[in-house]
């Protein structure tokens, strides 16, 4: 009031004052907190640009309409031309840039309020109603732009969230036109379905599933308005994508159908998924039925090895134990294949004394050499346990395995079974279960080949089991071993 020269009752000067720096402190608060938010994270150039822009026109009309002479409609109204610029900034850009536009038009009234400029100058109005119209001015543009940056803001964190919730489920919501089949998408669907032309939807549909997928569209009535299918979906980049689609259509009054709306799930990992079951379970019935088969043959076979009751139950469970043992090592390794030391030391665990020998490079053999090579080492204990060198402490018992590469696809990985200082063998092996499947197994199971031999000193069995029924690993281990 001083600066104005104008004298005022001492109450109206601090209640001018009071009210001014409240005012101000709403004024001044947003701009500065918006401002920290984007020292932190500032906008892009475009956005910036158009801000600049916005900014540039708010302050050059904010200026006409305030500082209009008195009696034009304008200067009795200069929000009508200000607050539809404030909500251009604040839909469109940063909240800050709106804050800073309210700040500019508040500087203005303050600008023509103190120098007397346009209607905050009639000095037919008395100075303190001059300064409380431009105080409301401010507080209500201010608060203006205050609820719409709340409100925008809102709005933005509820996409953004609903945005996420599309993301994290690998879902795309869509809306598609009947008429012009043009087709708006949320923003990840790029992700998903790559990039896709308006109007091509139905285009990238995989051949095997388009007819499916149109006869669905042709039968949305109003009586059957959604429809629910599964289909492939080739993207831009030769890639494909199993889609799962849930959608409903608008009609209008006269059953026409306006538009379709709906989610479109990426159901790509489930499928894989259920082939993979489907594999798993395939493979499952068919080790089944082999073991199954495995089973009946060794009950069989033993039957007609053994004259007691006794005998054949103990040589049947025998055999099983090990055949388990051999389940049970596939299954700890998920089926991906089993040591070669690891069977050996097994089935000599029960016979082990510091005579056994197990010498040898870590090999892993596939899972349906793992069983073969089982079965076979599994016999050679068998019979060395009751009629050979781990019948008696003096006997002596060498597992060595090396692999023999000549550079072909005839490599093979040798295992030498050698039995010495047991009871001296005679004569040729009788003809059972347990030497058949010395004798016969690998070779046909494995194509592999089997040189049995009762010398003498010893049993000497060298088996031969050809490369491809090692894992890659392993073959590389034991070549290196056989160079050795």
């Amino acid at each position: 009031m001083t600066l104005l020269h104008t004298s005022a009752p001492f109450w109206d000067v601090w209640r001018a004052w009071f009210l001014s720096d409240g005012v101000g402190i709403v004024m001044v608060a947003p701009l500065v907190i918006g401002l920290g938010q984007v020292w932190r994270k500032p906008p892009s150039r475009a956005e910036a640009i158009e801000a600049i822009g916005v900014l540039s026109l708010l302050a050059l009309i904010g200026w006409i309409a305030i500082t209009h002479p008195t009696g034009s409609w304008l200067s009795f109204d200069p929000d009508a031309v200000v607050l539809p610029l404030l909500l251009w900034l604040i839909a469109r850009c940063k909240p800050v840039f709106g804050f800073a536009g309210a700040f500019i038009v508040s500087l203005t009234v303050i600008y023509a309020t103190i120098f007397g400029i346009g209607h905050f100058g009639d000095a037919a109005v008395p100075i303190t109603e001059r300064v409380s119209g431009a105080q409301v001015l401010i507080t209500m543009v201010t608060l203006y732009t205050l609820v719409l940056a709340a409100l925008f803001a809102e709005c933005k964190q509820t996409e953004a969230r609903l945005s996420d919730a599309l993301e994290a489920g690998q879902v795309v919501a869509f809306e598609t036109d009947a008429d012009t089949r043009r087709s708006q998408r949320s923003v990840n669907a790029e992700s998903i379905l790559g990039v896709v032309e308006d109007g091509h939807f139905l285009r990238q549909v995989h051949p095997d599933d388009r007819a499916r997928f149109q006869t669905y569209l042709r039968g949305l009535l109003p009586d059957n308005p959604a429809y629910a299918l599964a289909f492939r979906f080739v993207r831009r980049d030769g890639g494909h994508v199993w889609l799962e689609e849930t959608a409903r259509g608008e009609f209008d009054s006269t059953g026409r159908l306006m538009r379709i709306k709906g989610l479109t799930r990426d159901i790509t990992e489930r499928k894989q998924l259920e082939d993979h079951k489907n594999t798993l379970i395939s493979e499952l019935d068919h080790r089944v039925k082999n073991v199954l088969a495995t089973v009946s043959a060794i009950v069989v076979q033993t039957q007609n090895d053994n004259r007691s009751i006794a005998d054949f139950v103990a040589r049947v469970d025998d055999r099983i134990k090990s055949l388990a043992a051999t389940h049970e090592l596939l299954s700890h390794s998920r089926w991906h294949g089993v040591s070669l030391a690891e069977i050996v030391r097994r089935e000599l665990a029960p016979y082990e004394r510091e005579n056994a020998r197990i010498d040898g490079s870590d090999v892993t053999l596939k899972p349906e050499a793992a069983q073969a090579t089982t079965m076979v080492v599994h016999e050679l204990t068998t019979n060395a346990a009751k009629y050979g060198a781990l019948s008696n402490f003096r006997g002596r018992v060498s597992v060595r395995w090396y692999r023999r590469s000549n550079g072909s696809l005839d490599d093979h990985l040798v295992i030498d079974w050698r039995e010495a200082g047991g009871p001296s063998v005679n004569g040729t092996p009788k003809s059972g279960y347990g030497t058949s499947v010395i004798r016969d197994l690998i070779p046909y199971e494995l194509g592999g080949s089997v040189d049995y031999v009762l010398a003498p000193e010893g049993v000497c069995c060298r088996l031969e089991i050809p490369a491809m029924f090692l894992h890659t690993a392993a073959r590389s281990a034991a070549a290196s071993n056989g160079a050795e």
